[in-house]
């Protein structure tokens, strides 16, 4: 028997998300995001359908929010860091 704990560094996936995943990845070819080719428009999609997800799920108007992804925690905490205009009178809580 296995007992893993640290779900914080990443969980276990659940057998429905591996089918889902194998599926669409069996199904589809996916390229850079970051590129115009077929197969990178086709991950663009994925990637914005979970941008509008995650709105959603927040209730946050698009056009006051945005959804940005990271390499981890630590890595959005940082960009917060480098980008909160600190001055006296201001807080950041995290």
């Amino acid at each position: 028997e296995h007992i893993y704990l640290d779900y914080t560094g990443g969980g276990i996936y659940a057998e429905s998300q591996i089918k889902k995943h194998q599926k669409l990845l069996s199904e589809n070819v996916f390229g850079n995001p970051h590129s115009t080719n077929p197969t990178s428009i086709a991950a663009t999609h994925l990637v914005e359908g979970a941008r509008e997800y995650i709105l959603k799920f927040f209730n946050a108007d698009p056009d006051e929010y945005l959804a940005i992804f990271t390499l981890n925690a630590s890595g959005a905490l940082k960009l917060v860091g480098e980008s909160y205009p600190f001055a006296n009178g201001r807080y950041l809580l995290t």
